[in-house]
């Protein structure tokens, strides 16, 4: 179950208060705790809004026309795009993980391998990018294709998608 928090939530003694948005909310949830086999995993993060399918689509017609000019494959491009403009994660793990961890990020690269570890870096795709990692994915991009003399959106169209993230999901 998902719900927003409707004010700061408080701690007490060693018991979080999370005020919600309905009784009917808080009730489902009691109730299904009740029936629940296992403990229950709570999870708390900032609710950013999400990136607009504009931003994207403006993203993905930047990198097309870009390829073009660069003489390299969209994937190619939205690869060197991604590591260049994006941060990575970065993992140490036993090395009998790295294929499937690998799998998790959208591209991965070992920094540092030993006997038993590996040290990498993961990108994860733009798919996943919230509204500030995606803003700052077509800055580059849009300073790219300048350096190559591709024609962008104006400054000012350029705030107005900006400014409509989060509106049109």
């Amino acid at each position: 179950m998902e719900f927003l928090a409707t004010d700061k939530i408080i701690l007490t003694g060693n018991a979080l208060i999370i005020p919600i948005d309905s009784r009917e909310t808080a009730l489902v949830l009691l109730e299904e705790q009740e029936q629940a086999k296992y403990p229950y995993k709570v999870e708390v993060a900032q609710n950013r809004p999400k990136r607009s399918l504009n931003a994207n689509n403006y993203f993905w017609r930047l990198c097309t026309m870009l390829a073009e000019k660069m003489n390299t494959s969209n994937d190619e491009l939205y690869l060197i795009l991604l590591k260049r403009y994006s941060e990575p994660e970065y993992l140490q793990i036993v090395k009998e993980a790295f294929e499937k961890i690998s799998r998790l990020f959208r591209h991965s690269e070992i920094k540092e391998e030993t006997a038993t570890s590996i040290k990498m870096f993961g990108w994860i795709g733009s798919s996943s990018f919230d509204s500030k990692e995606m803003y700052r994915l077509i800055e580059g991009t849009i300073s790219e294709c300048k350096l190559q003399g591709i024609q962008t959106k104006t400054d000012e169209e350029i705030t107005s998608l900006c400014e409509s993230w989060g509106n049109d999901e």
